[in-house]
C-alpha cells in the first residue's frame, strides 16, 4: 500500500486536493494507495467543503511494508514520526530540495510553480487518464489552484497553474459561480473561528542568511481591507506579545497587508519585498504575496 500523505500540522486546501486527487490516479493504474493524515483542516477548507466525499484514513491503519508519498511538504520538520518510508515528495516549497534529492534520488519532484495540486494534475495527464477523473479531485484542485496562485495573482503562478485549472473547471458542474463561492466560504470560515484560524495557518519561515526564523500568519480574505478594519483589535490580541508576522492576503484588492510587533521582522521583509512600514508595523505591498515567496526571496537575496 502506497499511502498518501500532508504534514501532521494542518491540512489547507492544496494539500487536500493533492493528497485526495493523487490517491485517486495511484488506485486507477493499479497501484493500491490511500490519503492518511490526522491532521486538523485549516480555513482555507470550508465547513461547505468538508461534507464532500473524500476519505482520509488514520495513521493508526497503516500497516508494515506500507510506503508514503508526502504532497504540498518538503522540510523534514513537518514530516510526521510515523511516516518511516518515504518514497516520494511532491512539493513546491522551495529549501530543501538537496536534502531530498540525496534521500530519494528521482522520488522527489519539488519545482517553482503556484499549486502543488498542478503538479498532480500533471501526473493525470501524462498517464493519460484525465477523462477518468472524479469530479471531487477536479473540484477540489479548481478551489487549490484558485486558493494557491491567489486568483493568478500571485508571482509563483505559472501557465502550468492556468492549464491545470482550464482543464479541471471544464470538469465540474457547480451550480454558481465556485471561484467566488470559494473565496467568500473560506473568509467566512476564517471568521468563523479567528484564533484557530490564525493557529491552523501559522508556520516559522526560516529564511537564509536571517538568524531566527519568523513565525509567520497567514489570512486570505476576499475583501482584505474590510475584513482588517472589522477584525484588527481581535487579530493582534490572538498574535500576542511574541515576535510575529501576519501576512493578511486581499483577493480582491490584489495585495498584501505585512503587519508585525518586531522592527528586526520588519527590516526583513523590507529587505526581501520592498515594501515599507509605518511606525504601527503595517505595510501594504504592490500585490499579494505568499509565504513560499519571501522564503524564496531569502534564498535569492543570500545568493546575491
Amino acid at each position: 500500500m502506497k499511502n498518501v500523505c500532508v504534514t501532521d500540522v494542518y491540512i489547507d486546501i492544496d494539500g487536500l486536493a493533492a493528497m485526495v486527487a493523487y490517491a485517486e490516479l495511484l488506485n486507477k493504474i493499479g497501484e493500491p494507495a490511500a490519503a492518511m493524515s490526522r491532521a486538523p483542516f485549516n480555513a482555507s477548507i470550508p465547513s461547505e467543503m468538508r461534507t464532500w466525499s473524500f476519505n482520509i484514513t488514520n495513521p493508526d491503519e497503516r500497516k508494515p511494508g506500507d510506503t508514503y508519498t508526502f504532497v504540498d511538504i518538503s522540510n523534514p520538520d513537518y514530516l510526521p514520526s510515523w511516516a518511516d518510508n518515504v518514497t516520494e515528495i511532491v512539493d513546491h516549497h522551495p529549501g530543501y530540495e538537496e536534502y531530498w534529492r540525496e534521500r530519494i534520488s528521482d522520488g522527489a519532484q519539488i519545482e517553482p510553480i503556484g499549486a502543488a495540486t498542478t503538479l498532480i494534475w500533471e501526473k493525470w495527464r501524462d498517464g493519460r487518464r484525465l477523462e477518468q477523473m472524479s469530479e471531487l479531485s477536479a473540484r477540489l484542485m479548481v478551489c487549490a489552484i484558485l486558493d494557491q496562485t491567489l486568483d493568478f495573482q500571485a508571482g509563483v503562478t505559472t501557465e502550468r497553474d492556468r492549464a491545470a485549472y482550464d482543464d479541471c473547471l471544464a470538469r465540474v458542474n457547480f451550480d454558481g459561480d465556485l471561484r467566488e463561492w470559494y473565496f467568500s466560504s473560506a473568509t467566512a470560515e476564517i471568521e468563523h473561528d479567528l484564533a484557530n484560524s490564525i493557529k491552523n495557518d501559522t508556520k516559522e519561515l526560516t529564511i537564509p542568511s536571517f538568524a531566527e526564523p519568523i513565525n509567520t500568519a497567514q489570512l486570505a480574505a476576499w475583501n482584505g481591507a474590510d475584513f482588517w478594519r472589522r477584525h484588527r483589535a481581535n487579530l493582534l490580541e490572538i498574535l500576542g506579545k511574541e515576535k510575529w508576522l501576519l501576512n493578511l492576503i486581499d483577493i480582491s484588492g490584489c495585495r498584501s497587508q505585512f503587519v508585525t510587533n518586531d522592527k528586526s521582522i520588519a527590516e526583513i521583509i523590507t529587505k526581501l519585498t520592498g515594501v515599507q512600514f509605518d511606525e504601527q508595523g503595517i505595510a501594504v505591498a504592490k500585490r499579494p504575496w505568499l509565504r513560499k515567496e519571501i522564503v524564496r526571496a531569502g534564498i535569492e537575496y543570500a545568493k546575491s
